[in-house]
């Protein structure tokens, strides 16, 4: 089984720092969307990889896990998702509104028997 990770981080520089996950577009906050997609796609609830200090409140029923190198970026966030629990994991940033289940499902396929998997703006579903 594959678990979920959502990665919660960045300064938001562009946002003027307000956290990008938490803007809504469409009446939905984009974590909310993001969650929803992971949870369906891999059947269980994602964990939470964020360093805010009130990432905890942002989903109360999500575990909610600071960085383990923090001021490590992206790769950080992955790292702490892998290290996490056992077993592979699907990381998804928290700012893609429009990521789908079935573009999910796809990297999941995509990933048997890879220790990696993406897709490229170039490469076909």
């Amino acid at each position: 089984m594959v678990r979920g990770a959502v990665l919660a981080g960045g300064a938001a520089r562009r946002y003027g720092g307000h956290p990008k996950g938490l803007v809504e577009l469409g009446g939905r906050r984009i974590l909310d969307r993001v969650v929803d997609a992971v949870r369906t796609a891999t059947d269980e609830p994602p964990v939470l990889i964020a360093n805010a200090p009130d990432g905890p409140t942002w989903r109360p029923e999500l575990r909610t896990i600071p960085d383990v190198r923090p001021g490590s970026g992206s790769l950080g966030g992955i790292h702490t998702a892998i290290v996490s629990g056992a077993g592979p994991v699907l990381c998804v940033a928290w700012d893609m509104p429009f990521v789908t289940i079935e573009l999910l499902r796809a990297l999941l396929e995509g990933s048997t028997g890879w220790d990696a998997c993406g897709r490229s703006a170039s490469t076909p579903m």
